[in-house]
């Protein structure tokens, strides 16, 4: 679009500028958060980016936070398993895994993509006992 003013002063000198206006429209890109675990409990993710703090409920091995919505940029997270469980691995796609040792990432959304982060944990030491029945 272009846009045009005019201006005219006492005078009656008139002056025209004119410049172009373009708005591009991006679509939200979105994460996934998939934690496999054998513990079951609260798995939490955390950012400073506010739709970025969730709470995984994992039962059966499982759990899921859904697709979240962001505007195509970086963004970073951390992540907490619940006391006693280790993190065995941590991957966002095939191309960026996750540092299991701080539990954090940084990870880029593009337009109209979707990425998904996968956690899987060790058994809690209190798991591991029951097995070797001590």
């Amino acid at each position: 679009t272009t846009v045009t003013y005019i201006a005219t002063d006492i005078s009656g000198n008139v002056s025209a500028q004119s410049f172009t206006v373009t708005i591009a429209a991006s679509k939200k890109g979105a994460v996934i958060f998939m934690v496999n675990a054998n513990e079951s409990g609260l798995y939490k993710i955390n950012s400073e980016t506010s739709a970025l703090n969730l709470a995984i409920t994992v039962s059966s091995g499982s759990g899921s936070s859904g697709p979240t919505y962001l505007d195509p940029g970086s963004y970073s997270v951390n992540f907490t398993v619940p006391h006693g469980s280790g993190v065995k691995s941590a991957v966002c796609d095939a191309d960026n895994t996750i540092n299991a040792v701080n539990q954090s990432d940084t990870f880029v959304i593009s337009s109209g993509t979707s990425i998904t982060c996968t956690i899987k944990t060790f058994d809690s030491l209190t798991n591991t006992r029951k097995h070797f029945g001590k």
